[in-house]
Protein backbone atom coordinates (compact mmCIF):
# COMPACT_ATOMS: atom_id res chain seq x y z
CA UNK A 1 0.00 0.00 0.00
CA UNK A 2 1.05 3.55 -0.53
CA UNK A 3 1.42 5.67 2.58
CA UNK A 4 0.42 9.01 1.07
CA UNK A 5 -3.15 10.03 1.82
CA UNK A 6 -5.09 10.64 -1.37
CA UNK A 7 -8.45 12.34 -1.63
CA UNK A 8 -10.62 10.98 -4.45
CA UNK A 9 -13.81 12.41 -5.95
CA UNK A 10 -15.93 10.12 -8.16
CA UNK A 11 -18.58 11.82 -10.30
CA UNK A 12 -20.77 11.29 -13.37
CA UNK A 13 -20.75 14.60 -15.27
CA UNK A 14 -23.48 13.65 -17.76
CA UNK A 15 -21.41 15.11 -20.66
CA UNK A 16 -21.84 18.62 -19.27
CA UNK A 17 -19.26 21.38 -19.70
CA UNK A 18 -20.58 23.49 -16.76
CA UNK A 19 -20.66 20.40 -14.52
CA UNK A 20 -17.06 19.61 -15.49
CA UNK A 21 -15.83 23.11 -14.69
CA UNK A 22 -17.77 23.09 -11.41
CA UNK A 23 -16.39 19.66 -10.42
CA UNK A 24 -12.81 20.78 -11.08
CA UNK A 25 -13.32 23.96 -9.03
CA UNK A 26 -14.86 21.93 -6.21
CA UNK A 27 -11.91 19.51 -6.39
CA UNK A 28 -9.50 22.43 -5.91
CA UNK A 29 -11.49 23.81 -2.98
CA UNK A 30 -11.69 20.39 -1.29
CA UNK A 31 -8.02 19.59 -1.98
CA UNK A 32 -8.89 16.52 -4.07
CA UNK A 33 -5.96 14.62 -5.61
CA UNK A 34 -7.86 12.42 -8.08
CA UNK A 35 -11.15 13.04 -9.87
CA UNK A 36 -12.70 9.90 -11.38
CA UNK A 37 -15.14 10.94 -14.09
CA UNK A 38 -17.83 8.98 -15.85
CA UNK A 39 -19.57 10.49 -18.89
CA UNK A 40 -17.08 13.35 -19.29
CA UNK A 41 -17.67 16.34 -21.52
CA UNK A 42 -15.54 15.59 -24.59
CA UNK A 43 -14.18 17.74 -27.39
CA UNK A 44 -14.00 15.74 -30.61
CA UNK A 45 -12.86 16.76 -34.06
CA UNK A 46 -15.13 16.39 -37.09
CA UNK A 47 -14.14 14.50 -40.21
CA UNK A 48 -14.11 16.97 -43.13
CA UNK A 49 -15.16 14.29 -45.61
CA UNK A 50 -18.02 12.62 -43.70
CA UNK A 51 -18.89 15.13 -40.98
CA UNK A 52 -18.71 12.32 -38.41
CA UNK A 53 -17.21 12.93 -34.97
CA UNK A 54 -13.64 11.71 -34.57
CA UNK A 55 -12.67 10.78 -31.01
CA UNK A 56 -9.12 9.56 -31.71
CA UNK A 57 -7.63 12.87 -30.51
CA UNK A 58 -10.40 13.84 -28.11
CA UNK A 59 -9.95 15.55 -24.78
CA UNK A 60 -12.03 17.16 -22.08
CA UNK A 61 -11.65 20.42 -20.17
CA UNK A 62 -8.03 21.29 -19.45
CA UNK A 63 -7.25 22.69 -16.03
CA UNK A 64 -3.92 24.11 -14.93
CA UNK A 65 -4.04 22.15 -11.65
CA UNK A 66 -4.74 18.73 -13.15
CA UNK A 67 -3.28 16.26 -15.63
CA UNK A 68 -5.98 14.62 -17.72
CA UNK A 69 -5.77 10.85 -18.33
CA UNK A 70 -8.05 9.22 -20.90
CA UNK A 71 -8.72 5.48 -21.33
CA UNK A 72 -7.53 3.40 -24.28
CA UNK A 73 -10.66 4.26 -26.23
CA UNK A 74 -9.66 3.76 -29.87
CA UNK A 75 -12.14 5.55 -32.10
CA UNK A 76 -15.00 5.41 -29.56
CA UNK A 77 -16.14 8.30 -27.41
CA UNK A 78 -14.36 7.93 -24.02
CA UNK A 79 -16.88 7.52 -21.21
CA UNK A 80 -14.32 7.51 -18.39
CA UNK A 81 -11.54 9.95 -17.55
CA UNK A 82 -9.25 10.79 -14.64
CA UNK A 83 -7.90 14.14 -13.49
CA UNK A 84 -4.77 13.87 -11.34
CA UNK A 85 -3.48 16.81 -9.28
CA UNK A 86 -0.24 18.14 -10.84
CA UNK A 87 1.15 19.35 -7.52
CA UNK A 88 1.03 15.84 -6.01
CA UNK A 89 4.69 14.91 -6.37
CA UNK A 90 4.62 12.02 -3.88
CA UNK A 91 2.58 9.67 -6.05
CA UNK A 92 3.06 8.94 -9.75
CA UNK A 93 -0.15 8.30 -11.71
CA UNK A 94 -0.25 6.69 -15.15
CA UNK A 95 -2.52 4.63 -17.35
CA UNK A 96 -1.85 0.98 -16.46
CA UNK A 97 -0.54 -1.36 -19.13
CA UNK A 98 -3.47 -3.62 -18.15
CA UNK A 99 -6.00 -0.89 -19.02
CA UNK A 100 -8.18 -2.39 -21.79
CA UNK A 101 -9.08 -0.79 -25.08
CA UNK A 102 -12.52 0.13 -23.84
CA UNK A 103 -13.99 3.64 -23.53
CA UNK A 104 -15.85 2.59 -20.36
CA UNK A 105 -12.83 1.37 -18.31
CA UNK A 106 -9.72 3.17 -17.18
CA UNK A 107 -7.13 1.38 -15.02
CA UNK A 108 -4.71 3.72 -13.32
CA UNK A 109 -1.43 2.79 -11.63
CA UNK A 110 -0.62 4.88 -8.56
CA UNK A 111 3.01 4.41 -7.53
CA UNK A 112 4.85 5.66 -4.47
CA UNK A 113 8.41 4.33 -4.29
CA UNK A 114 8.16 0.54 -4.49
CA UNK A 115 4.44 0.46 -3.65
CA UNK A 116 1.61 0.37 -6.17
CA UNK A 117 -2.16 0.65 -6.04
CA UNK A 118 -4.43 0.14 -9.04
CA UNK A 119 -7.45 2.37 -9.32
CA UNK A 120 -10.18 1.17 -11.69
CA UNK A 121 -12.68 3.71 -13.04
CA UNK A 122 -15.77 2.07 -14.61
CA UNK A 123 -18.81 3.36 -16.43
CA UNK A 124 -21.19 0.38 -16.56
CA UNK A 125 -22.97 0.89 -19.84
CA UNK A 126 -23.94 -1.18 -22.87
CA UNK A 127 -21.51 -1.43 -25.77
CA UNK A 128 -22.45 -2.10 -29.39
CA UNK A 129 -23.10 -5.78 -28.57
CA UNK A 130 -25.49 -4.80 -25.73
CA UNK A 131 -23.10 -6.09 -23.08
CA UNK A 132 -22.60 -3.98 -19.98
CA UNK A 133 -19.06 -3.17 -18.86
CA UNK A 134 -19.28 -5.36 -15.76
CA UNK A 135 -20.19 -8.44 -17.82
CA UNK A 136 -17.77 -7.85 -20.70
CA UNK A 137 -14.77 -6.79 -18.64
CA UNK A 138 -14.94 -6.68 -14.84
CA UNK A 139 -16.04 -10.27 -14.20
CA UNK A 140 -13.01 -11.60 -16.07
CA UNK A 141 -10.52 -8.99 -14.78
CA UNK A 142 -7.79 -10.37 -12.51
CA UNK A 143 -8.15 -8.05 -9.52
CA UNK A 144 -4.74 -7.57 -7.93
CA UNK A 145 -4.14 -6.92 -4.24
CA UNK A 146 -4.29 -3.19 -3.50
CA UNK A 147 -6.95 -2.47 -6.13
CA UNK A 148 -9.75 0.05 -5.72
CA UNK A 149 -12.76 -0.26 -8.05
CA UNK A 150 -14.98 2.80 -8.38
CA UNK A 151 -17.38 4.24 -10.90
CA UNK A 152 -20.95 4.61 -12.03
CA UNK A 153 -22.37 1.11 -12.02
CA UNK A 154 -25.81 2.11 -13.34
CA UNK A 155 -27.52 -0.28 -10.99
CA UNK A 156 -31.22 0.04 -10.35
CA UNK A 157 -33.26 -1.35 -7.50
CA UNK A 158 -36.63 -0.35 -6.02
CA UNK A 159 -34.93 0.49 -2.71
CA UNK A 160 -33.13 3.50 -4.17
CA UNK A 161 -35.03 3.99 -7.46
CA UNK A 162 -38.77 3.48 -6.92
CA UNK A 163 -39.50 3.95 -10.63
CA UNK A 164 -37.32 1.05 -11.76
CA UNK A 165 -38.91 -1.99 -13.32
CA UNK A 166 -35.84 -4.25 -13.19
Amino acid sequence: MISTSLRILQINLNRSLPATESALQTAIELKIDIVLVQEPWIIASTSPSTGAKDFTTSRSVNHQSFVQILPNHGESRPRTLVYFLRSNTLVLASLASSSPEDPDVLVLDLIEGQHKVQLVNIYNEDNQSNQRTIERWLYSYQVLPNTIIAGDFNTHHPWWDPLTTT
